[in-house]
């Protein structure tokens, strides 16, 4: 049995619960699959069949909260960077909360340009080879592009719910190094 592919609904004004003015129903889903980095163990094994070199250097989650080394899925990642742009992309209304967490406001543009290239790279790497087809719209001088087209999806609220069942929560006055931590001069 074939599986069809799911299509983006790409029409411009396409309504959605992740699109619209500010509001706390939009922060709520945001924050739903966004807010924070669900923070998941793995073992010394699990990492070296990722490619991953045990160090170190590597957050490990104290014994008392069962151990093992501090990972995130990139996905959760890219949706915490969308999420950035979207809060910026409404002005002044998220500035004030969007500058706390940052130590200046050159740290927020620091966060923020990294999230514009890690979602470029990410873009690029995946690379999807949908094709939009255009078409001609009354009142428009130019065809316009389809964007409702198939796409090669994975299940993301699978991955959510695959996440929190296996997610770690360790307060972070909890979360300290251990006594064989060695500290990276810089990030890797």
């Amino acid at each position: 049995m074939v599986m069809a592919k799911p299509r983006f609904n790409g029409t411009l004004d396409a309504p959605s619960i992740y699109r619209g003015s500010p509001s706390p129903e939009i922060d709520a889903v945001w924050e739903e699959i966004a807010v924070d980095a669900r923070s998941v163990r793995m073992t010394a094994e699990q990492l070296l069949r990722i490619g991953k070199k045990p160090s170190p250097a590597m957050a490990r989650y104290p014994d008392e909260y069962g151990g093992g080394y501090m990972v995130t899925i990139e996905g959760i990642h890219m949706l915490h960077c969308i999420n950035m742009l979207r809060r910026v992309s409404w002005g002044d209304h998220y500035r004030s909360s969007d500058f706390a967490i940052h130590d200046s406001p050159e740290g927020f543009r620091t966060h923020l340009d990294h999230c514009i290239e890690m979602l470029r790279q990410n873009i690029m790497c995946r690379g999807d080879v949908a094709m939009l087809t255009y078409d001609w719209v009354e009142g428009s001088l130019d065809p316009l592009p389809n964007f409702n087209v198939p796409h090669q999806c994975r299940n993301f609220e699978k991955i959510l719910d695959w996440v929190d069942e296996h997610r770690v929560i360790v307060p972070t006055s909890e979360m300290v190094r251990l006594e064989d931590t060695v500290d990276l001069l810089s990030p890797p």
